[in-house]
């Protein structure tokens, strides 16, 4: 079996276009296309449209669903564009199930949607990542380097307001990928984080956080208070310094690394695990609509 490092070098530049489609868009996401459609909202500003075109992004266990968000966009006038790994009759392309489905659903809505520069750019900032972050570099690795500062601890994952897609997006990568547990602080940091630890500070011990993307004033003020009740605070900032959907997409990928390095030091494989993919298979059996 190839490693799943080779996957992940392959991954930049492994999407070149997708048929130009007319607008208004909107973007639905149900599966392993909902963190895809989280970050595609960053160009689309909708989730449904009753014109132009509807994308449906869907793994195979939401097909149903996905087959009733499809009527419905059909019904309405919107054109339906739907990516996924369902019956192959009701897709206009194919994405195969893997945690790095993200790049692929999420790179054909951005050129479908007349975003290829975006694109291009998350491309350009992946393949700068790879550069540095495949297991070829040894000293000066900011993915295997960071994984060893995660490992035996329990990270926190904290945004920007509105980048809730980075933290979503971080902890399935860390689960998924590096068999570890996170916990995203989404709503109101301030709040949860000056008084999660006062009445027991043995809490922070084996912690880490971690600030993804730009620091704004509200995670600056969020690093001053943890730095006083966790182990580490630590920034992992855009590539490059940049945002938007290419830097998201872009920092997406550089947590896949950061998991696979920290599955390897935890002696895990970082390909699905056995109980997840039990779960799968069980959502994907036909449902029997027969009356006993």
């Amino acid at each position: 079996m190839p490693d799943f490092s080779d996957a992940l070098r392959a991954l930049p530049h492994s999407v070149d276009g997708a048929p130009s489609r007319e607008g208004p868009y909107g973007v639905l996401g149900l599966g392993e296309g909902a963190l895809p459609a989280e970050l595609l909202l960053s160009l689309i500003e909708r989730r449904l449209t009753s014109s132009g075109t509807q994308f449906v992004l869907a793994s195979a266990d939401w097909e149903v669903a996905a087959d009733d968000y499809a009527n419905i966009a059909e019904a309405s006038g919107a054109t339906l564009v739907r990516l996924g790994e369902a019956d192959i009759q009701k897709l206009d392309g194919l994405v195969p199930r893997s945690v790095l489905s993200t790049y692929a659903y999420a790179q054909r809505v951005a050129y479908a949607c007349g975003q290829g520069e975006a694109a291009q750019e998350a491309d350009r900032l992946m393949a700068s990542l790879a550069e540095r972050c495949v297991p070829e570099v040894g000293e000066g690795n900011p993915a295997r380097e960071l994984a060893w500062s995660l490992w035996n601890r329990t990270p926190l994952l904290l945004a920007p307001q509105g980048e809730g897609f980075l933290t979503w997006a971080w902890q399935v990568l860390l689960a998924r990928i590096g068999k570890s547990l996170s916990l995203p602080v989404e709503h109101d940091p301030l709040y949860v984080l000056t008084g999660a630890f006062e009445a027991r500070h043995e809490h922070g011990d084996g912690r880490v956080a971690l600030l993804l993307g730009e620091e704004d004033q509200e995670l600056g003020l969020a690093r001053e208070v943890l730095e006083s009740r966790v182990d580490e605070v630590i920034a992992v900032p855009y590539p490059e310094g940049s945002g938007g959907y290419a830097g998201s997409l872009a920092l997406w990928y550089f947590g896949a690394w950061v998991g696979y390095y920290l599955a390897e030091r935890y002696g895990q494989k970082p390909e699905d695990s056995k109980p997840l993919r039990e779960v799968l298979a069980s959502l994907d059996q036909p449902v029997d609509k027969e009356l006993n």
